[in-house]
């Protein structure tokens, strides 16, 4: 147990009892079992604190771990940014509370560590329903337009596509420290994935390393939580914008931020139908060129068309 320099952070919001069972006796069972487990909970509304404390108590064996709640509900990435604070090994995995890993993960992922330049390290992921049978054996089969990469000076590609899943990633804790406060707008993994890009070298890994759980309260695919022309609108192009627009202040990665910053400002006008703002969004279309035509398009889409397009754009089809 002792030398994996390795700390698992949880963070929890009314976690189904089976499926948190399950996760935390996969953490258990690692080959290479973490130093310390530390969980969270988010001040959640239909679960006792006692009665996670018992399953932590009843699967995690010898294991250290700590449990704390928050004192309100403060959403998971300010959830994962407390946690992050507090760990004092040279590592940090982040965990959900609902998945599976492999026995193998947590040994798999330190053995990228040993060379000094690496700042982070993810793997690929199965796919599994509520009932744990495997639906898809790659993130990518459930998400086409994941490309997974590794090397240095991939910071300028993360900042509009994250291809490091949070509950894949181990991070040296330094780095993960130094990342905060998380920007808003960016969901914490792509927020850790883009300084750790920066900083250093990220490394994928084409293995499955942990079963991913898809159920009723999470979604895989693009767009699965837009509806309508408003919710892509509210939940994809102004988040966008204003993520550009606070990342000025804590990142400066030349010109490729430049152009998504104007491409950003672009999209928001064109939105808000701003003269001329089409214009320079068909000038800076090769930033994203299917995001481009689609939002060009939208105010013309009657609603019958925006349906098939976004359900084409879901399962990856277009």
């Amino acid at each position: 147990m002792a030398g994996s320099g390795i700390t698992v952070v949880m963070a929890t919001y009314d976690p189904p009892a089976h499926w948190l069972r399950e996760q935390l006796q996969s953490v258990a069972a690692q080959a290479l079992p973490p130093e310390k487990v530390l969980i969270l909970d988010d001040c959640s509304p239909h679960t006792e604190l006692e009665d996670i404390r018992r399953i932590l108590t009843e699967t995690l064996g010898e294991l250290p771990w700590e449990l704390t709640r928050n004192e309100e509900n403060q959403g998971s990435n300010e959830t994962f940014a407390a946690l992050i604070q507090q760990v004092e090994t040279p590592y940090v995995a982040f965990c959900d509370q609902d998945d599976r890993w492999m026995p193998h993960k947590l040994e798999t992922l330190l053995g990228q560590m040993q060379d000094d330049r690496v700042t982070a390290v993810c793997s690929d992921q199965q796919i599994i329903d509520g009932e744990g049978k495997v639906l898809f054996d790659s993130i990518t089969q459930a998400m086409p337009h994941i490309h997974f990469r590794s090397g240095e000076n991939l910071a300028p590609g993360l900042l509009k596509d994250n291809f490091m899943s949070g509950c894949t990633m181990l991070m040296r804790t330094e780095i993960a420290k130094a990342a905060l406060p998380l920007v808003p707008g960016m969901v914490y993994d792509h927020h850790l994935a883009l300084f750790s890009a920066a900083r250093g070298k990220v490394i994928s890994l084409p293995e499955a390393l942990i079963a991913h759980r898809i159920h009723g309260n999470n979604q895989t695919g693009p767009l699965g939580d837009i509806r309508t022309k408003a919710d892509y609108i509210a939940k994809r192009v102004e988040p966008f914008a204003r993520r550009m627009a606070a990342l000025k202040d804590r990142i400066d990665l030349g010109q490729p931020q430049r152009t998504l910053e104007d491409w950003a400002s672009a999209r928001l006008d064109y939105s808000r139908r701003v003269k001329g703002a089409g214009k320079r969004l068909l000038r800076l279309r090769r930033c994203s060129q299917g995001v481009t035509l689609f939002e060009l398009l939208l105010p013309l889409m009657p609603g019958c068309m925006f349906r098939f397009v976004l359900k084409a754009l879901q399962r990856g089809k277009i």
